[in-house]
């Protein structure tokens, strides 16, 4: 009953207020969508010391830090000769000697730019299938 007499309470405020309130639900709502899809692509992080990550990750605005999921690198395969993308291989994260978790936090001030991955890329279907091996 309590939550009946709030509707109608709230339907008594001028039409002014009722358009601003739901306007900020939007707004909410509009930013937490975005942020769950940004977070299901597949994006290339360009870092200012030349390393370039590819994952799955999102940021919040006040925060200083990316945080990548499913972390990816590329490095020229064992005895390759040309520097073609044939020759470069996708390792996780996970498959450096310490074994770390594939979550990367990067601090946004060393960022050079992020592009986010076609899906039907050469690149990334080579890591969806990766991805595939190392997390079943």
């Amino acid at each position: 009953m309590k939550y009946i007499n709030n509707i109608f309470v709230f339907l008594k405020k001028p039409l002014i207020s009722r358009i601003s309130l739901i306007a900020i639900v939007v707004l909410i709502l509009w930013f937490f969508v975005g942020l769950i899809s940004s977070a299901s692509s597949w994006k290339a992080v360009f870092i200012d010391n030349g390393q370039v990550y590819f994952g799955k990750g999102w940021w919040l605005p006040f925060s200083d830090t990316v945080t990548l999921r499913h972390v990816y690198y590329v490095r020229p395969q064992d005895g390759a000769t040309t520097t073609g993308a044939q020759s470069l291989q996708v390792l996780s994260l996970q498959e450096e000697p310490q074994s770390p978790k594939s979550t990367l936090d990067i601090n946004k001030s060393h960022i050079l730019y992020i592009e986010y991955l076609n899906t039907n890329s050469t690149l990334a279907k080579a890591i969806v299938e990766r991805d595939a091996l190392i997390n079943k």
